[in-house]
């Protein structure tokens, strides 16, 4: 099978690049470079230069780790979960790499942007426990939803939101609180008389305008109680007033947009809707109504359809034509052109220029020219990065001037500090991130786990 797309799902699920510096140094796996189907798991690459012969998927990734496998905080390292949801490498601390994949943060760890277990995510973006009944709920986030809910509290008063028990069935209600299965409403509809009432099943009659009226695993669409997210052939939508209900696999085929079919995501020439990013299987695009993989060289491209070989050449951002890379000293507007590692240097493809060579954009705005590895542009000139105690002006706090380190407030160049070290996020200080440890705290370096 050959890996040819934008992070190619080559056997079925996910992985992930093993090797940060392999993927910077040779784009990740190489276009036209088959997949080591011999090994069993599943992977992703990154495709979009030349291949070189043979080389293997394996080479460039690995199979993605399953929940609670360890992990060591590599990009994608975790596989995808069955429903959809994402898993994270967590840390047992945050100056070390060693971790589990997990659907959850615990409480006490940095959020990692995972819904955390048992508690909330609080202002330091570290995971808190939920606050016990009658405590104070500032961002509305503080109480255990199994429980509780956030509001006003029960006598009425306005002193602030406080988590409150939830509301029985049959007791009176406002907009919210009700316990799990039954939902703040009223018989005739309106804002009024209302009370926590049981939800509904599948198939029953509903009304979008009221949150959770359909038991669990159910929303309601186009005045129905439907499973969500919908099976293939089912209703599915979003809908102005009626809800908005998506489809588990494929995607939604609307003729009007209004209420559609939930169908199958299309195969290679299959006929597609560009506006429907599902419309066509995950290693395929949607370009010009039918359903493509990368171009080979010669045939039609634009911005969404990769080319197998070469580059798109659509620099007004029509379509355009794939076209081979040019080689070394051959004419270029644009780096893209270049066969890798070349980019284009003063309108000829060509090594990276190194300390001493010019550097910088040209007239044309096509023009990207840097440097290479271990030098920066400044001032027009190339000029290598600076050893730690070396002079330094940086234009912006996001330019890299110093070797293995950042430029201090001082104008000289510093090694990064070790993690664990207290840091200012302001600064670049740290050479991974500058994060709250558990529980807050000044920010402290984390490990470079990649």
């Amino acid at each position: 099978m050959a890996c040819s797309n934008w992070w190619l799902d080559c056997d079925g699920g996910s992985g992930y690049l093993f090797n940060s510096a392999f993927a910077q140094d040779c784009k990740g796996l190489l276009t036209g470079a088959t997949c080591d189907e011999s090994t069993t798991g599943v992977f992703y690459a990154i495709v979009g230069i030349e291949p070189d012969a043979g080389t293997p998927c394996a080479w460039a990734v690995q199979p993605g780790v399953e929940l609670g496998g360890s992990c060591d905080h590599q990009y994608g390292e975790c596989k995808p979960l069955v429903d959809g949801g994402s898993a994270q490498c967590v840390a047992t601390s945050p100056i070390t790499c060693g971790g589990t994949c997990s659907a959850f943060a615990p409480v006490g760890s940095a959020c990692y942007g995972l819904p955390c277990a048992n508690g909330y995510c609080d202002s330091t973006q570290t995971c808190a426990a939920f606050a016990a009944l009658g405590s104070p709920c500032p961002t509305f986030n503080e109480c255990d939803p199994s429980t509780s809910y956030c509001g006003a509290p029960p006598d009425g008063g306005f002193s602030g939101d406080y988590c409150n028990p939830l509301i029985p069935a049959g007791s009176a209600c406002q907009f919210e609180g009700c316990e799990q299965g039954t939902y703040c409403g009223s018989a005739d509809g309106g804002s009024f008389n209302r009370t926590c009432t049981p939800a509904t099943g599948a198939g029953s009659a509903c009304s979008a305008a009221y949150s959770g009226n359909c038991t669990s695993g159910l929303t309601c669409f186009d005045g129905t109680c439907q499973t969500d997210p919908a099976p293939s052939g089912a209703p599915c939508g979003n809908l102005v007033v009626g809800g908005y209900l998506p489809c588990a696999q494929g995607w939604c085929s609307s003729a009007d947009g209004g209420v559609g079919t939930c169908v199958a995501s299309g195969g290679p020439g299959a006929s597609c809707d560009s506006t429907q990013f599902s419309s066509c299987v995950e290693s395929l695009t949607c370009f010009q109504g039918h359903c493509t993989g990368p171009a080979t060289n010669g045939s039609p491209c634009d911005n969404t359809v990769s080319c197998a070989h070469g580059y798109c050449d659509n620099f007004d951002g029509g379509i355009g034509t794939c076209t081979a890379s040019v080689a070394s000293g051959s004419p270029c507007i644009a780096s893209a052109q270049c066969a890798f590692p070349l980019m284009c240097v003063a309108g000829n493809c060509a090594a990276p220029p190194v300390s001493g060579h010019p550097c910088g954009l040209p007239s044309s705005a096509f023009f990207d020219q840097g440097c290479a590895l271990g030098d920066y542009c400044s001032a027009g000139q190339c000029v290598a990065e600076g050893a730690a105690g070396a002079a330094c002006t940086a234009s912006n706090p996001d330019q890299t001037v110093c070797l293995n380190g950042y430029c201090d407030p001082t104008g000289h160049c510093a090694s990064y500090l070790q993690p664990g070290q207290t840091c200012d996020p302001t600064q670049h200080q740290c050479g991974s991130l500058c994060w709250p440890p558990p529980g807050g705290g000044s920010p402290v370096c984390t490990a470079t786990c990649d």
